[in-house]
């Protein structure tokens, strides 16, 4: 709740970041309508017209897997130099470092919403889906994902100041979470004892949820949601309390 009083430092950290993205490009912000709009129909073309995939709207399924996943991905690994890339910055002002990686993830998921609002316009268009009032779950997953990035975001901002090796294994890591999560592929296609393991963890909990209410177009399940609620918890806690205790180490490595 503290972290309200810099509200306007976060905000003017990702508008200047997004200000950065966009400086030099004659449509500016654009792109991220004319981006997601164009991953979409390469998919389209590819999973659509040429292999025609036995998978009725399997491009539905794709899309809403990969643009959480890559909300998650890309806010995680740049979370990874938060810190340690604005380390002029924290010698000069005084504030909570947790701004640095929650601006990470708050100007991500700018650009995910913009994704998710393209794609929302284009399900009816592109597949037989016809989305209902299951939508406006969308409200509070978005949410818990947001909320569950940023303590994941702050846990590895502050490993990667102290152990800088960090971003590599992130960046290992990132591609071994991607196939043990049903993005690609529908959840009942894996091994029968990794299906479990699937449901429980929470990258695994997050893409089925969003499958449910974008796809199958029905309400998330209890079990998917108080998993999802349990591991967010328990991220925002570990990233607050590894911030809390390494601080001191924290500005000497700095």
């Amino acid at each position: 709740l503290g972290l309200l009083r810099y509200r306007a430092l976060i905000r003017n950290l990702v508008i200047k970041d997004l200000r950065l993205k966009y400086r030099d490009a004659v449509l500016g912000f654009i792109w991220s309508l004319v981006l997601p709009l164009f991953t979409i129909l390469v998919y389209y073309a590819a999973f659509g017209l040429i292999l025609k995939l036995d998978f009725p709207n399997y491009l539905v399924f794709l899309v809403v897997s990969l643009l959480s996943w890559n909300f998650f991905a890309t806010s995680t690994l740049s979370s990874t130099t938060a810190i340690v890339g604005n380390s002029s910055l924290v010698r000069k002002i005084a504030f909570p470092w947790e701004v640095l990686p929650i601006s990470c993830v708050l100007f991500h998921l700018v650009q995910f919403l913009v994704a998710m609002g393209v794609l929302l316009l284009l399900i009816p268009v592109l597949s037989t889906i016809r989305l209902g009032w299951q939508t406006v779950w969308l409200v509070p997953l978005i949410g818990l994902h947001v909320l569950f990035t940023i303590g994941v975001a702050i846990a590895l901002s502050v490993a990667a100041t102290l152990w800088r090796d960090v971003r590599h294994m992130t960046e290992m890591a990132l591609p071994l979470l991607f196939w043990i999560t049903p993005i690609v592929y529908t959840v009942d296609r894996a091994p029968e004892r990794m299906r479990v393991l699937m449901r429980a963890n929470p990258l695994g909990a997050f893409a089925l949820t969003y499958q449910d209410i974008l796809f199958n177009g029905s309400v998330p399940t209890l079990a998917g949601s108080a998993t999802i609620a349990v591991w967010t918890g328990a991220a925002l806690l570990v990233g607050y309390l590894l911030m809390r205790g390494y601080y001191t180490r924290l500005v000497e490595e700095l």
